[in-house]
């Protein structure tokens, strides 16, 4: 992925961040979402953005209503409804923990598997100098999918991931750039 690339995903996670979020806990321990997109070459832009997790979840209710794209999703040209999405996830979380896709050639390797809680997909591309790993919590995916169709339940998606441990989420290195999305209890980058 080049700069551009990666500026649109670090835009993309910054609006994933609307789906980060804590449930109220006893503990006085705060989570943050943390987003960092790094460009090593170029005009060497970087981009950091630190949310406690408390803020985001107050403005997730006000995203609830919101319409995405009449409610469907586009996968290989073909458009997928909520239902097929519950299907697939219904599917995903009554199967064994596994490798399901793995795709290998001379410079490309994509993996697609389910491990306890989570949701993994990994791309390597040699040729181009890069990696993708994401960590999708099965039970974020579930609540966003809770809604009416046509609609994201993004405060229900925001509990849900309030819920996960600390860690990464998605990662992307390349050759001109590195995004990181994680949580953690520190207030800034590192």
């Amino acid at each position: 992925m080049r700069r551009a690339a990666a500026v649109l995903a670090a835009g993309f996670l910054v609006g994933a961040a609307a789906l980060a979020g804590s449930t109220a806990r006893a503990s006085t321990e705060t989570r943050w979402l943390h987003i960092r997109v790094e460009e090593r070459g170029g005009d060497g832009e970087n981009v950091r953005v630190n949310l406690p997790l408390s803020m985001i979840e107050s403005v997730a209710p006000l995203l609830d209503d919101v319409q995405v794209d009449g409610g469907k999703m586009r996968v290989n040209d073909q458009d997928l409804d909520a239902a097929q999405l519950r299907r697939f996830l219904e599917a995903v979380k009554s199967s064994p923990d596994g490798e399901y896709v793995t795709v290998d050639s001379i410079d490309k390797r994509v993996r697609v598997a389910k491990s306890g809680p989570l949701f993994l997909i990994h791309a390597q591309d040699e040729r181009e100098d890069s990696r993708v790993d994401v960590k999708i919590p099965i039970a974020v995916v579930d609540a966003l999918l809770s809604a009416p169709d046509g609609k994201l339940n993004l405060s229900e998606a925001v509990k849900a991931l309030g819920d996960r441990a600390t860690g990464d989420l998605i990662t992307i290195d390349e050759r001109d750039s590195h995004v990181r999305i994680w949580i953690d209890t520190r207030n800034e980058s590192k």
